[in-house]
């Protein structure tokens, strides 16, 4: 009877957490035409992880006699990287691909939890902060030809140069981005614990501080995944246009939706876009774009949904004046505090 093994068994055999019972079913199905597409179809995962960085000799060696010891364990033969290049003709296959897994499966350990973060600043390289006080949105290029359209209240911080194998960046607040595709560097934006990765694309990542993230594309494929301590923890999701993700760290909540757009290219040309937003999260945008704070003195307000959107570029109180009449409120100016009866 042909014997089936999951990816779960076949990756706590790479990590040496099988019985012994279970390490004799994975390399015996290993031997099968299933176990070897199974097989497969994990390095396929698991290829785009490590396939842009290379890793130390020693790390490597440590790999392959690893992996000798656990197919050979049975047998009490030493872990001889000389034995390895003697395998029959027979065998060769399956151990070649226990070998090309372990050593993808490994990199992935090494690069997330053992190799310097590539986003930390390289020395000697100088690093830009962009910061936009509430009030004022900004378009600038990255070194690489990126254009990023930075929100009100947002600040993204980056090289001066990109060096390496990656395009890394951090955010908070938010911000569009339009990539200048670079199939060799992946571009990276880190937005606390999440990180969305890209090659070429279009599209908008927003993020606070309040726990929540949100990232909506309007062209191209994104990546969006959840990080601790620089350990992939969680994939979120891979959008492609039309598509965004939203996660709320203090409700361990993911919600992926499809939305128009053209909301996107509206925000990126000075529009402020609510689609179903309760009244209170209008508010918060409002006040970031127009540098005003709001006092809600009827709590049932705060989570009536809005449906509209509005030009930035309108004289904030001729806005304020057309929304009182449009959702049914009364306010009072008191500088820059507005309070809504």
């Amino acid at each position: 009877m042909k014997q089936r093994v999951g990816k779960k068994l076949l990756r706590r055999f790479l990590a040496g957490a099988c019985t012994a019972d279970e390490a004799a079913k994975v390399n015996h199905y290993l031997q099968q035409p299933a176990g070897r597409e199974r097989l497969m179809a994990l390095l396929d995962e698991q290829w785009d992880a490590v396939a842009d960085h290379e890793l130390p000799e020693n790390v490597r060696e440590i790999w392959r006699n690893e992996l000798w010891s656990r197919l050979k364990a049975d047998e009490g033969q030493q872990p001889e990287t000389s034995q390895i290049k003697k395998l029959t003709r027979g065998g060769f296959f399956r151990y070649a691909a226990m070998w090309a897994l372990l050593l993808l499966v490994g990199a992935s350990a090494y690069l997330l939890v053992w190799a310097p973060k590539s986003h930390q600043p390289i020395a000697g390289m100088p690093e830009i902060e962009k910061e936009n006080p509430h009030g004022r949105r900004s378009v600038f290029d990255l070194d690489d030809g990126t254009k990023v359209y930075l929100g009100a209240g947002s600040t993204v911080r980056f090289p001066k140069v990109f060096a390496g194998g990656r395009r890394e960046i951090e955010l908070e607040g938010e911000a569009f981005f339009e990539v200048s595709k670079d199939a060799e560097k992946p571009f990276i934006i880190h937005t606390g614990e999440i990180r969305t990765e890209v090659l070429g694309t279009s599209f908008m990542v927003k993020a606070f501080g309040e726990g929540e993230v949100a990232v909506a594309v309007a062209t191209g494929k994104v990546r969006v995944d959840r990080f601790i301590n620089g350990k992939r923890v969680q994939q979120l999701g891979v959008l492609t246009a039309g598509q965004k993700v939203v996660y709320n760290d203090a409700k361990q909540f993911v919600e992926t939706l499809e939305i128009p757009v053209a909301n996107l290219t509206q925000w990126k040309a000075g529009k402020m876009v609510f689609n179903g937003t309760p009244f209170g999260d209008m508010l918060d945008e409002m006040g970031r774009n127009y540098n005003i704070s709001f006092i809600l003195e009827k709590e049932q307000l705060k989570q009536i949904p809005i449906t509209l959107t509005l030009d930035t570029h309108t004289p904030f109180e001729e806005l304020l004046n057309s929304l009182s009449v449009y959702i049914g409120f009364s306010y009072d100016i008191h500088g820059k505090r507005i309070i809504i009866k």
